[in-house]
């Protein structure tokens, strides 16, 4: 419940103008693992991608909202009956690796569980987690269709 009100609390802080402070995306950035200065390279690349799906209430209102009021699936995991590919960035400041790999090992069709060295909860947005995607996911696709 704590996490459901830190949530909700980041929430209204996004939500109070329709384009949210550099403060606000850092913070949320930074929850991630992701860039903590305004200057970093990826950070622009995040910001836009944030203003244009959540930014101001209409936006990322929905969005958390399903994602708070979402039913857990971790004890539905063992009923995924297709190849799985699993990533998750060692520095994800979301979910613990420790996390991800237990919930993996419940996947009864596993084809790689990886975890990226100095990736982030953002994996495709940052290095060197696009790098890793952009090589395993063409190499999944080949060995699992």
């Amino acid at each position: 419940e704590q996490s459901k009100a830190n949530a909700r609390q980041y929430r209204d802080k996004w939500c109070e103008k329709k384009i949210p402070s550099d403060e606000a995306i850092l913070a949320r950035a930074a929850s991630f693992g992701g860039p903590t200065r305004v200057n970093e390279k990826v950070y622009e690349k995040l910001k836009q991608m944030w203003i244009k799906r959540h930014a101001g209430p209409e936006g990322y209102d929905p969005a958390l909202n399903c994602l708070l009021n979402r039913d857990a699936i971790d004890d539905k995991l063992d009923q995924i009956n297709v190849p799985a590919l699993v990533l998750h960035g060692a520095d994800d400041r979301m979910f613990p690796a420790q996390d991800a790999k237990e919930w993996s090992s419940k996947l009864p069709k596993l084809w790689k569980f990886e975890i990226i060295e100095r990736g982030v909860h953002h994996l495709s947005l940052t290095e060197p987690g696009d790098e890793v995607i952009a090589q395993l996911i063409p190499q999944f696709i080949k060995e699992t269709l």
